[in-house]
């Protein structure tokens, strides 16, 4: 049996014999003392204990701080490489994964440098390659705008000499349009340019000279013969005709075909007239030396017989 009375402890024993009772034992031991103790044995697990626990959290950030300490570099050296510092490396700490990464990781690195040193070449080469064709086409634009400036100057020389001409200068399409023709043309034939341009070239002419005309510039279309002294009527603004002798040249584009057809017109209708009225003189000379009763000759400046009568 055991008692527990304060702060005594209590325990009572059966003594046999053979079977048989003989006695009891009483034990009475005090626990002041045993519970002095195990105060002491529980402070001191305690503080065996707290120890512990402060060791193992010490041990736990420790082999925290080991695992991340190369975690901590290469998080680091991403840092100062995004920053431009491609020339920095990672420390490698172990061959373990986190040291194969970081192996990796500088590998990566040196590519990375290699690749942007290349580039930096590339674009040193391209920023010479650009300065150098600017300056070219800078160079270029300002030949061409010499050249344009000329071409023009040219032009307009041109153009002043063709409307200070006496004679007609028609540019003609192979189907026969207007595309231009100069001041003295519409002087000469009165019609306005609304009237000419675009227009039919050989609507404006005589229709006994049409079919010879057009006949002469298939001809010269088809660079077989080109058009020299050939005279023809053309139509005036009034419904009258003037007489013009025509010289002809194809203009030939890249393509080796007749882009247009240029003509110089030289107006010989005075001349036609005063060939008309040379002849009606010359006829009432005759006539009236046929009328003569005596015998009469006309002689010329060279002393020849140039008409008789009967």
């Amino acid at each position: 049996t055991l008692l527990l009375e304060a702060q005594l402890f209590n325990r009572t024993e059966k003594i046999t014999h053979r079977g048989r009772t003989i006695g009891w034992l009483f034990i009475s031991v005090s626990l002041e003392n045993l519970n002095a103790h195990l105060a002491r044995v529980k402070k001191t697990i305690a503080l065996i204990s707290i120890n512990l626990f402060i060791f193992s959290v010490a041990i736990l950030f420790g082999i925290i701080g080991i695992f991340l300490r190369p975690i901590n570099s290469l998080v680091a050296s991403v840092k100062r490489i995004a920053s431009g510092n491609l020339a920095h490396r990672t420390k490698i700490f172990s061959k373990d994964e986190i040291g194969q990464l970081s192996s990796a990781f500088n590998d990566m690195v040196v590519k990375l440098e290699s690749a942007y040193q290349d580039m930096e070449e590339i674009n040193s080469n391209l920023e010479a390659t650009v300065k150098k064709r600017t300056e070219a086409l800078r160079q270029e634009m300002s030949e061409r705008e010499n050249a344009e400036k000329l071409i023009h100057q040219s032009e307009k020389k041109c153009r002043g000499l063709i409307e200070s001409m006496n004679e007609f200068l028609v540019e003609l399409a192979p189907d026969g349009r207007v595309i231009f023709a100069n001041k003295a043309f519409y002087n000469s034939t009165g019609f306005s340019e609304a009237e000419i341009l675009k227009a039919n070239y050989f609507d404006f002419i005589h229709k006994d000279d049409l079919d010879t005309m057009m006949h002469k510039c298939q001809l010269l279309k088809s660079n077989e013969e080109m058009i020299r002294n050939c005279m023809y009527r053309l139509r005036k603004a009034d419904g009258g005709f003037i007489n013009l002798v025509v010289n002809a040249d194809p203009i030939i584009d890249s393509a080796g075909c007749v882009a247009s057809v240029v003509q110089v017109c030289f107006d010989i209708t005075a001349i036609k007239k005063a060939e008309h009225e040379l002849r009606e003189a010359s006829q009432r000379l005759f006539n009236i030396v046929e009328f003569l009763p005596d015998a009469t000759f006309v002689v010329d400046k060279d002393r020849k017989i140039i008409a008789w009568n009967r």
